[in-house]
């Protein structure tokens, strides 16, 4: 009845907000009653009514299985499971569309530096490694470090790939300084 009577609850899609509002000579006994249950609750005064609050999901979720509301309570946590399913797929998936952009253009910025090497005669006098990373690079603008070493004729590791990468790159901004 208390709830009933005098609580709000937000969308739990939207957040996370639920409020019991009183006047004030019901204020003390509700937040000692609740507090007695290990549901402790905020406290605010807007006016003159007497807000007790809770903004934390497991807390409402306790709150409203005391009070009998376990169907609210299920259907709380769904939404809850949902929204941070949600969130954590669009986090993954802007973390690789980043991922992407990285490799794309770190590749691009190795194939220029590789093709100027290449028109200045200068890609020819690196060592026959560096040649491979260098051709494999141009063939392969796609493949990110992981990708482009297991194509390499002899074991590499991706710091070494990176080191070979570099070495074409600064090469080259030596070259045109």
């Amino acid at each position: 009845g208390l709830f009933v009577s005098s609580g709000n609850i937000v969308d739990p899609n939207k957040g996370y907000y639920l409020t019991l509002s009183f006047t004030n000579e019901y204020m003390d006994y509700i937040y000692a009653l609740l507090c007695s249950m290990d549901l402790e609750p905020k406290a605010l005064k807007r006016n003159d009514e007497y807000i007790l609050y809770y903004k934390e999901s497991e807390r409402i979720e306790d709150f409203l299985t005391v009070i009998g509301a376990g169907k609210f309570t299920l259907e709380l946590m769904e939404a809850k499971l949902l929204k941070e399913t949600r969130n954590n797929l669009n986090r993954l998936n802007n973390a690789e569309i980043a991922n992407m952009a990285r490799t794309a253009e770190a590749s691009a910025e190795a194939s220029e530096a590789i093709k100027f090497l290449e028109k200045k005669g200068r890609l020819s006098h690196m060592s026959p490694s560096v040649q491979e990373t260098a051709r494999l690079r141009l063939e392969y603008p796609e493949y990110n470090l992981e990708q482009l070493r297991q194509v390499h004729s002899k074991p590499i590791s991706k710091s070494g790939l990176y080191h070979r990468l570099n070495k074409l790159i600064s090469e080259a901004k030596n070259l045109k300084d």
